[in-house]
């Protein structure tokens, strides 16, 4: 079975972990920011991870490090606190320019052409820190919601209560898109691996929008077309066992289905997969889809086009499909 390629997020949230699980696709392949940085499949022993780190020098690895505390020890030193969150010191930094941390301000602004390296990998491990710090956040808020829900249940003397544990919420959009997925380009074209036997999985509308945008814009063509979407209920994770078959089915598609061309066996069977899951859309309402996309190249020949000009590495090939969620 293909691996998906969770991009450009290097911590899956646990509605992308639930929502994985529930479809039986029990491996992922995942970018880690630097070695240190271990974006685990939190919350579902039965899904592994395929961990992906760019081929760096030790020297590059300990520059990520001292950067990333030059930045915290800079915003205590402006009083704004010891134990401020990743995404809060993104925005900080954004918003602040003073002599003790342009360097850093330099690398994210990308003024220096030889700092693209160091640029991405300090952004992707600040991206990963802040996302791992929300998802805590948001499981600890379902948490105290779910506990409420309960307490209601037993002072209305009602002795149950209208479960929610699980349900999938909206996805939400990524912050810093596009410099996010440019690094998440960069660090990949540093990774020493086969992905010949993934399927690219991508996070947000925004995300894709971006893609083809770019490459139409620069290749003055049309550069992919969705083939198939598969609505995805709110209540997933408790319903894993109808769709599971027909996720097994659609990867299996899939992988007739790259380098193939747009017709074929392949394409009658991701649009039969399509319609029974359709059919077995029943109760809440979908709270988002996946978006099966199909592309005139190789989708690594896109992303190639975020790339840096003068950057001198080139991305492993990825198939000309591609799987987002939105």
């Amino acid at each position: 079975m293909m691996t998906p390629l969770l991009f450009p997020i290097t911590h899956p949230k646990q509605d992308l972990v639930n929502l994985l699980a529930s479809l039986g696709w029990s491996k992922v392949a995942l970018l880690a920011p630097v070695p240190q940085e271990d974006p685990a499949v939190n919350g579902a022993p039965s899904l592994e991870a395929d961990i992906l780190t760019p081929s760096v020098s030790q020297e590059v690895k300990e520059k990520v490090e001292r950067l990333s505390r030059d930045l915290k020890n800079w915003a205590s030193a402006l009083g704004l606190g010891q134990d401020l969150s990743a995404g809060q010191l993104l925005d900080i930094m954004r918003r602040y320019e003073d002599e003790s941390v342009q360097e850093i301000v330099d690398l994210l602004k990308d003024k220096s052409n030889e700092d693209h390296l160091l640029n991405a990998l300090l952004l992707l491990s600040l991206s990963h820190r802040a996302d791992a710090e929300q998802d805590m956040l948001d499981r600890e808020v379902r948490k105290l919601a779910e506990e409420q829900r309960k307490l209601q249940a037993i002072l209305q003397g009602t002795g149950k209560e209208e479960g929610q544990t699980g349900r999938l919420q909206p996805i939400e959009p990524l912050g810093t898109m596009r410099e996010r997925l440019k690094a998440w380009a960069i660090a990949l074209s540093l990774v020493e691996a086969d992905l010949s036997n993934t399927v690219p999985l991508g996070e947000t509308i925004g995300v894709k929008d971006l893609i083809e945008t770019e490459a139409e814009r620069r290749l003055k063509r049309r550069v992919a077309q969705d083939i198939a979407e598969f609505p995805v209920p709110s209540d997933m994770p408790a319903r894993g066992s109808e769709f599971r078959p027909l996720a097994a089915r659609l990867m299996d598609a899939l992988t007739d289905g790259i380098g193939a061309g747009s017709g074929g066996g392949w394409r009658n069977e991701v649009e039969a997969v399509a319609a029974e899951w359709s059919g077995r859309l029943t109760g809440p309402p979908p709270v988002m889809k996946l978006v099966l996309s199909l592309y005139d190249s190789p989708l690594s020949d896109h992303l190639s086009l975020l790339l840096p000009e003068d950057w001198g590495g080139s991305l492993s090939t990825l198939p000309n499909l591609a799987l987002y969620l939105v």
